[in-house]
């Protein structure tokens, strides 16, 4: 097709770039904003509501950031678009969720921390680290050369500041594990040297600052720690702490759970495989229950282990 006009083919240029998303607005997206890194990394943020027909939440902003392995998508666990799950709430489930219009839906809204705070008037926000997450909230993945420090001082602050720009309050920080580990070093006042990460060089060396916590500190209205990741004993001693240890800790490897999953499935039915799961993880809590009082606490190798109480799971 030739255009005979330079006005109408821009107008169809636009028209296109308008339907495809190509051009718009970030804002096109429902509830979807970016926060920039001192080092030039966009990251995906989502103001939760439950639909377009809702009204975000004016009330205390409630900040959110994910675990290893995990996106945002932790926060507001749901049935995938048009395959919903089949759940059925429990005959004792709160009035809340039963006189809910969204969990009528979908009944695994009730499982969703995002919907649950938003119910409460709960500004709720969700960022996803530098290379992660999925679909439109995707954060870009920065240099290679990256770590869970650099998650913490470079992502996590500009993710409150976002917070802190768009609503101009001061927002409860936290998350699960890493999200809340790096909540506790924006705290602390922790930074390192975004140009070096940049350049991909090396990690930088962390510094702290007692003003810099000070300030940070004035900033936020409470920390969440959902299982936030520490410093276990065990890490101090024995064979951990060796060049062995450290050796094989510091090893890249990256397990791609798209393609795992789907192979593990076609080898074994699903109830086999949550049945071995579920008997591997039961094993550990028991042998960590009966592990020796007598004994130092660092050597309890099971009760390091044990980070899945697969009874509080539904099947």
């Amino acid at each position: 097709m030739q255009c005979h006009s330079a006005w109408l083919c821009s107008f169809l240029l636009i028209c296109l770039f308008q339907l495809t998303g190509c051009g718009g607005s970030s804002q096109e997206i429902d509830g979807f904003y970016q926060a920039h890194t001192k080092d030039g990394v966009a990251l995906g943020m989502r103001r939760y509501r439950p639909s377009s027909d809702h009204q975000y939440r004016a009330g205390r902003p409630v900040l959110l950031l994910p675990g290893i392995v995990n996106n945002i998508n932790q926060f507001d666990v749901r049935s995938p678009l048009g395959k919903p799950y089949g759940y059925q709430l429990p005959a004792d489930a709160p009035a809340w969720a039963q006189n809910d219009s969204t969990i009528a839906q979908d009944n695994i809204k009730f499982f969703s921390m995002a919907h649950y705070l938003y119910l409460r008037g709960y500004d709720v926000w969700m960022a996803n680290f530098r290379g992660v997450g999925r679909d439109a909230y995707a954060s870009e993945s920065g240099h290679n050369n990256t770590n869970l420090d650099v998650w913490c001082l470079l992502d996590f602050p500009v993710a409150v500041e976002k917070v802190v720009q768009v609503t101009g309050k001061k927002p409860v920080i936290g998350g699960f594990s890493t999200g809340a580990l790096c909540a506790y070093q924006y705290l602390q006042g922790a930074t390192l040297n975004a140009d070096i990460v940049q350049q991909g060089k090396y990690i930088p060396h962390v510094t702290a600052s007692d003003a810099l916590a000070w300030e940070r500190n004035q900033k936020v209205a409470g920390f969440i720690g959902l299982d936030p990741a520490g410093s276990p004993k065990l890490a101090y001693h024995g064979i951990i702490n060796s060049p062995l240890g450290w050796g094989l800790l510091t090893q890249n490897a990256k397990v791609d759970l798209d393609k795992v999953l789907p192979v593990a499935l076609s080898l074994l039915p699903p109830v086999v495989l949550a049945g071995a799961t579920d008997l591997l993880f039961k094993t550990i809590s028991n042998l960590a229950s009966a592990f020796p009082a007598f004994l130092p606490s660092w050597a309890d190798l099971f009760g390091a282990l044990n980070i899945w109480s697969t009874g509080n799971t539904n099947g």
